[in-house]
């Protein structure tokens, strides 16, 4: 069985990480690398903002479609780190706690191997 405490502390350090990752990364990046009519960008709203009207598998529909866009940037784009935060916590709404367990993992492994 998942350890849902762990579980709960890598969602308290994610969020304020990606948060803080994302927001200078935003600031970094120039119009060109991230146009706000890109698939990504419309993806990740579109499944913020399902998840926020509680329609979650609509949700984890659209933040998958978010993180196949981002894979397109690479791994290791920002992009992907803040995808699967998004799709992790979408995930535990469902208390599809395996699954977001592996995507919160992924984050963590890729915000490590992020440069200062």
């Amino acid at each position: 069985m998942i350890n849902r405490l762990k579980l709960l502390i890598w969602t308290v350090f994610l969020v304020g990480t990606v948060n803080v990752s994302v927001q200078l990364s935003f600031a970094g990046a120039s119009s060109a690398h991230i146009p706000r009519n890109s698939k990504w960008l419309k993806y990740l709203k579109a499944g913020e903002r399902a998840s926020e009207l509680n329609r979650l598998p609509m949700a984890e529909r659209f933040l998958s479609a978010a993180t196949n866009e981002a894979k397109k940037g690479g791994e290791s784009d920002f992009r992907m780190i803040s995808a699967l935060k998004a799709l992790a916590l979408v995930q535990m709404k469902q208390q599809k706690y395996e699954m977001a367990e592996v995507n919160l993992k992924k984050a963590i492994v890729l915000l490590e191997a992020k440069p200062e």
